[in-house]
């Protein structure tokens, strides 16, 4: 699996972020930080001396997209965006980005670095001025337009598009989103958002929204839900007040206990990281340094997984002077763990939950189940 050269990096640039929407890892529903947030961050070094020239230059595409955090916090982004089209000036990059942060100057430099290259950057536009702040909560609409418009202005006009969630508070402005993105010489990507859990009735569970400062009593209380569009049917409940130590209490991601779970461990995997007919193999790199085959694989880690950690044991997977890429790329865990784990060969107990699954877990529900396996809890 890992015996071809490496031709797409997922990267995490840093686990900062100025926004605090209430899907995303690094937060309690919007809320209180969740304890994965270490304040770290990709420097030039690893881009140059732990990853190298060599292996720069023949990755075809960079997707600067984070679990936890917003490239555009990164303090040597630039610089590390100016090595890699060095190494190879027809590679293409993705940033995706709140847009909500930095300044004018900082989006100028991102535009002269990209126009006429085939890089881009996404911006996360999930409303107008009165609706994007509702699900990228933080995120100031005059900065982001501003941003923007610095971007376009300076060499970024069709270097980019638009990522759009689709909610039910702004289905109302499709056309306007659109519209908007097409005067930046932009494209709209609308898309289904992920956070409605399903429940047994069929119907989806409203996304609600803490407030991250705690009232006189510590405790983080909701502020308002987010529903979704068109006419799904929903439930939306009273959500309660949560304590700190209720936020960032350790729960297993998945129930082993529940041996429903298990009836589809063996579902075919069509791994979204390893696609040799597509000439597509990528890793994701975090924003600590660690290498791991996958997003899902990396943030389910930091979640905690049972499995994942099993998997992974005490091995070394973080970028050193002393651990390169290629170090981390020929050891047991790239080589035999993880793709026996797609393939249904684990024997170990630990791997296996005792005999439950041949299979990584993880793989099934990401590239297999559609992120159905991570909601099936036992009631």
């Amino acid at each position: 699996m890992y015996n071809h050269h490496i031709t797409a990096v997922h990267v995490e640039a840093t686990d900062r972020c100025n926004a605090q929407c209430p899907v995303c890892i690094r937060s309690y529903q919007g809320g209180p930080v969740n304890n994965v947030v270490t304040d770290s961050e990709l420097g030039l070094a690893h881009f140059k001396e732990y990853l190298g020239e060599d292996f720069c230059s023949k990755v075809a595409t960079w997707n600067f997209c984070g679990n936890k955090g917003d490239p555009a916090s990164a303090l040597e982004l630039v610089e590390i965006f100016e090595y890699i089209l060095k190494c190879n000036p027809e590679t293409k990059i993705d940033m995706r980005t709140n847009g909500g942060a930095r300044s004018e100057k900082f989006w100028a430099s991102i535009g002269k670095l990209f126009k006429d290259t085939k890089c881009s950057v996404v911006f996360a536009v999930d409303g107008l001025e009165d609706t994007n702040h509702i699900y990228r909560k933080n995120v100031k609409w005059s900065n982001l337009y501003r941003n923007i418009k610095a971007y376009c202005k300076n060499g970024g006009y069709r270097q980019g598009w638009f990522d759009t969630l689709k909610f039910g508070h702004n289905e109302h402005q499709w056309e306007e989103i659109e519209a908007l993105s097409k005067r930046f010489g932009f494209w709209t990507n609308f898309k289904e958002p992920y956070g409605f859990a399903k429940l047994p009735n069929g119907k989806v569970k409203t996304i609600p929204v803490y407030d991250r400062n705690p009232d006189w009593q510590g405790k983080y209380n909701p502020l308002y839900t987010i529903k979704p569009h068109g006419d799904v049917e929903y439930e939306d409940p009273a959500y309660m007040p949560m304590a700190e130590e209720d936020v960032n209490q350790k729960e297993v991601f998945y129930d082993y206990n529940y041996d429903e779970l298990f009836k589809y461990s063996d579902t075919a995997i069509s791994c979204v990281a390893n696609q040799p007919d597509n000439d597509h193999y990528e890793i994701f790199l975090d924003c600590d340094g660690s290498v791991y085959p996958c997003c899902f694989i990396g943030s389910r880690l930091n979640y905690g997984e049972d499995q994942l950690e099993a998997m992974l044991k005490d091995e070394n997977i973080v970028l050193s002077p002393n651990n390169t890429i290629h170090d981390i790329l020929k050891s047991r865990y790239f080589i035999k763990t993880v793709p026996d784990g797609i393939s249904g060969k684990f024997t170990d107990a630990n791997l296996t939950i005792q005999g439950k699954t041949n299979h990584c877990l993880t793989c099934v529900d990401c590239c297999g189940m559609k992120m159905e396996l991570s909601h099936m809890k036992e009631s």
